[in-house]
């Protein structure tokens, strides 16, 4: 049982290393898009949507 295990977590690891890896190639190759960029992305399509949203910080204190 601890071979399966021990396989199980190493194909998890191996997984995981091939992810940051190809994060590292993309980070090099400059596929990049600021965050500030996607949730402003995320914004607008919520009010296309008109999904609720929480409100803001701001818009609470009021």
């Amino acid at each position: 049982m601890s071979d399966v295990a021990s396989d199980s977590a190493q194909r998890q690891t191996i997984a995981l290393l091939n992810i940051l890896a190809l994060g590292s190639s993309e980070i090099a190759q400059g596929k990049l898009t600021a965050a500030a960029n996607v949730f402003g992305e995320l914004d607008r399509l919520d009010k296309e949507d008109g999904a609720w949203r929480p409100p803001m910080r701001s818009e609470r204190q009021r």
